[in-house]
């Protein structure tokens, strides 16, 4: 009895080391779980994230402005911000993002919007005709940026390049109806130049 409880034992032990090493064995290295860290923070170019920071950065204090003459004067802030994010620049290069929207107007153009990844903002079209008149930013039915959108679907993670249309109030165009929506509900206005799958 006593000898079957000693190989009891021994099993039991066994069994613990063959464990502990098949996690030492398949267990990530810290050289691997550091370069999949550097992997994912450098996914988002510099430019990108400068501009989300600009954006983002100032939204607490607007919500804390007392009245609207302050919430004015965090407003032209954040314009100093994201000029100086965009070194005073509009045009940009393979940013990445999510497909959110996308869909043609009654003009048979396209509008697509696109949220940035790590923001809580999206960068877009205009969604209709009129509105879109001075900023010329729905993408053309008979363009090769259109015919490259419609094999996309929404939801897709897409990297993107284009430009910003320009604005005196926000140094980049922003589509909202109020200064609250504009500050913490931002929509860009954006002219596409490339929309492209991330995987491709």
């Amino acid at each position: 009895m006593e000898k079957a409880k000693k190989s009891k034992k021994w099993w039991w032990i066994g069994g613990i080391l063959f464990v502990l090493f098949v996690i030492g064995v398949f267990a990530p290295s810290e050289e691997t779980t550091t370069k999949s860290k550097e992997v994912q923070s450098t996914e988002i170019p510099a430019s990108q994230q400068a501009f989300i920071n600009a954006v983002t950065s100032i939204m607490a204090d607007y919500e804390k402005a007392s009245n609207e003459l302050k919430k004015s004067a965090v407003r032209k802030t954040r314009r100093q911000k994201i000029r100086a994010a965009l070194k005073e620049k509009r045009k940009v290069v393979n940013w990445v993002g999510t497909l959110k929207d996308m869909s043609t107007t009654s003009e048979r153009n396209a509008y697509v919007s696109i949220q940035p990844e790590g923001s809580n903002f999206f960068i877009q079209t205009w969604n209709n005709e009129v509105s879109d008149f001075m900023d010329k930013t729905l993408i053309p039915e008979s363009s090769t940026l259109y015919n490259a959108v419609a094999d996309l679907d929404k939801g897709n993670k897409v990297i993107f390049s284009g430009s910003f249309v320009q604005s005196d109030d926000d140094f980049v165009g922003e589509q909202s109806m109020t200064e609250q929506g504009s500050m913490l509900d931002p929509e860009f206005s954006f002219r596409f130049s490339e929309i492209k799958d991330y995987n491709q």
